[in-house]
């Protein structure tokens, strides 16, 4: 019989240990991981390593042995034992290292596990795992796309939340100077936010910066559409996204889900405004603000400087116009149970040194009312 390799030892004992026993890992009404959708994606290392996962928590072991280079197992059925504890698994990845040597292209992920086992034990680990894609221009029979070269994945002391490292120039991982946390779902809502993750990589994945992978920034439960003794419904989870950065401000990307299978990507609304600054008695200072008017209507499927008010179960946002803020817009977008609605829009458009922002739109005002100056 063949040993597992030292490198693969740590990745297949990610399934296999269960520390710091828990609740029951979800209700009966809650989403089950088997319902995730079928996800074979090896066109990169990000969207490789998301297919592994997906293929293990639908327990399709042949197809998750298929990612290695190197068998890493004797065979696909001892390979699957190391998961018969297994109940699902979630992983964040950061922004790939890519070098290259020989005809081969190497791109080395730094990845944080979290594995829920089925009596609830709960598991971290984290390391860096490098994939390999030869010049397909010269591979000239039995063509092998991006698959997994090694890995060096580790127990991790951090919480999930915390664990992602980086990665050296060898592959090994090495701590963050600087960690954004990643939001840490409640294991009940786990299956859930895995779906969304999976559905944002499959959207987003070419258009936002994979700087911060597919790592959830925000993971909320929203509340139900309505309470009045009618049967539940499965728990909505809004999921925020970080998709780029600018000097000062920070783009999110919104989706919901209540199912694995069907995640929602919202778009939000957004007015188009024109106004008119007076004199300026100050040189480098704008003038106030004489006319501001709304002249038409947009949608962005990306919020800026975005969080969740749980007191207003609603969305804000503060775009700067510059860094100190002085130019600014706010929005507060409210859910209904469904989707996002603009409930106010304010804008600060003079760059005068000072925050006074003027309200253009409210639902509770007539539009002829609001934003008038």
């Amino acid at each position: 019989m063949r040993l597992l390799t030292g490198w693969f030892f740590a990745v297949q004992a990610v399934f296999v240990l269960a520390f710091n026993i828990q609740p029951d890992l979800a209700s009966a009404s809650e989403p089950n991981i088997r319902t995730l959708p079928y996800y074979d994606d090896r066109s990169s290392p990000q969207t490789l390593v998301h297919s592994l996962y997906n293929a293990i928590n639908r327990r399709e072991f042949a197809r998750a042995y298929s990612y290695f280079g190197t068998p890493p197992a004797a065979s696909v059925e001892i390979y699957a034992r190391g998961f018969d504890d297994t109940e699902l698994v979630q992983i964040v990845t950061g922004s790939s290292m890519a070098e290259g040597a020989a005809g081969s292209s190497y791109q080395t992920l730094p990845i944080a596990i979290r594995s829920i086992a089925k009596g609830g034990g709960e598991t971290v680990f984290a390391g860096c795992l490098t994939a390999r894609l030869a010049n397909p221009s010269i591979q000239a029979s039995d063509f092998r796309p991006w698959h997994i070269e090694r890995t060096t994945i580790r127990p991790s002391d951090e919480p999930f939340a915390r664990a992602i490292p980086d990665c050296d120039a060898q592959g090994r991982p090495v701590p963050q100077d600087y960690t954004i946390p990643v939001s840490e779902a409640d294991p009940s809502l786990l299956a859930t936010v895995i779906g969304v993750q999976q559905a944002f990589l499959q959207r987003y994945g070419m258009i936002c910066d994979d700087s911060r992978g597919t790592a959830p920034t925000e993971t909320i439960a929203l509340p139900p559409r309505k309470d009045d003794g009618s049967p539940s419904e499965p728990t909505t989870v809004l999921v925020g996204f970080i998709c780029g950065f600018g000097a000062y401000n920070q783009m999110t990307v919104w989706m919901t889900a209540s199912d694995p299978a069907y995640a929602v990507s919202h778009d939000f609304a957004e007015p188009e405004i024109d106004y008119e600054l007076g004199a300026s008695t100050e040189e480098g200072v704008d003038g106030p603000v004489e006319t501001i008017d709304i002249v038409g209507w947009k949608t962005t499927d990306q919020l800026i400087n975005a969080g969740w008010d749980s007191d207003s179960h609603s969305l804000t946002t503060y775009a700067k116009w510059r860094g100190i803020g002085d130019a600014y817009s706010t929005a507060t977008y409210e859910w209904n149970g469904s989707e996002f609605v603009l409930t106010s829009f304010a804008v600060d458009p003079s760059f005068d040194q000072k925050q006074d922002a003027i309200t253009i739109f409210s639902r509770d005002t007539p539009q002829n009312e609001a934003g008038q100056k």
